[in-house]
């Protein structure tokens, strides 16, 4: 398969590839230009030397490590094995996007875009103050997409600096398959109720609360939610 040459900061998920590669020195911290004596071969059987190593850091601050830099390259790689190794994740890919979920907690790490059928991420740091204020009138009218954001004529401007790593949005576009139909039909308030406990959230509300309970009275459809700590 042959790529086109990355744009800076455009990474492409890549599940053959065992490393991290680069083909540009400026996207590494730490960089240790040296040549190494082990060459990388690629799916043709060439072998291109490895100028230098270093290490990255994805959107949302997790770093990634041991990215080796080789100028011969014309993309961008990140190893899909490497990454649920080293950030203990799973990486889930749907049509349009594809999201990376800790193991554990199921907390979001990254979010990449399908372009011209390549599952990419954007690791460049774009200028923080402009970024922080489209981020922020995203959060202010509910997660907005960029489509209505566009339309306002003072973020038009900035539109693109807003960052594709949203953890409410990854999770509002998960789906579960539906349950299964009840035969259960109660009468009377409170004859069955239905409980569920979700969390704990890697992030607290204002209460300092990471869990919520939820409870349904069947009959009724009445619902009441409580944060819990």
């Amino acid at each position: 398969m042959a790529h086109k040459e990355s744009k800076q900061g455009e990474w492409i998920f890549d599940s053959g590839c065992t490393e991290y590669i680069t083909h540009l020195s400026n996207a590494l911290t730490n960089n240790k230009d040296t040549l190494f004596e082990n060459p990388v071969i690629i799916p043709n059987g060439d072998s291109i030397p490895v100028k230098g190593k270093g290490e990255c850091i994805l959107p949302g601050g997790k770093k990634i490590n041991g990215v080796l830099y080789i100028s011969d390259l014309k993309c961008n790689l990140l190893s899909v094995n490497r990454l649920c190794n080293d950030l203990q994740c799973f990486i889930s890919f749907f049509p349009n996007f594809c999201v990376m979920l800790g193991l554990r907690k199921r907390n979001l790490i990254g979010m990449g875009r399908c372009q011209e059928g390549l599952y990419k991420i954007k690791m460049t740091r774009e200028r923080r103050a402009m970024a922080t204020a489209i981020e922020t009138w995203h959060k202010r009218l509910g997660h907005a997409s960029k489509g209505k954001l566009a339309r306002m004529d003072f973020l038009r401007t900035s539109i693109n600096n807003l960052d594709s790593f949203c953890d409410p949005c990854a999770r509002a576009k998960h789906t579960i398959l539906p349950f299964p139909t009840s035969f259960i039909k109660t009468k009377a308030l409170f004859e069955l109720i239905h409980c569920d406990i979700w969390g704990g959230y890697h992030i607290p509300s204002y209460t300092k609360a990471n869990y919520f309970l939820t409870i349904v009275d069947d009959f009724s459809r009445a619902i009441w939610i409580f944060l819990l700590k």
